[in-house]
């Protein structure tokens, strides 16, 4: 069940960050080390079980979501303070 709920969300929000657009933009060192900080907080709060199954999306993940934070398309202090994937979306300019 949490599998599927990862995943979902995961589609989710890539898909909601290919729609979106526009605002300002930020360096790939900063997009990288806040959601860097993002994965640590979803794996931490994870079971292992989870953890597992989370590793392999993390790549794809980070690729999709740093070229967006770069072009803007989410608040960047609010992702900072995001700790799990469904709140990404809240993020979204």
């Amino acid at each position: 069940m949490n599998q599927k709920f990862l995943i979902i969300a995961a589609l989710s929000i890539v898909v909601g960050f290919a729609n979106c657009g526009g605002g300002s933009v930020y360096t790939g060192e900063q997009c990288e080390t806040t959601l860097n900080g993002l994965f640590e907080k979803i794996v931490a709060a994870a079971s292992d079980e989870d953890k597992a199954k989370f590793a392999p999306m993390k790549a794809t993940l980070m690729g999709k979501l740093k070229k967006d934070c770069m072009e803007g398309k989410f608040d960047l202090e609010c992702l900072d303070k995001a700790n799990n994937i469904a709140s990404i979306q809240t993020c979204l300019k």
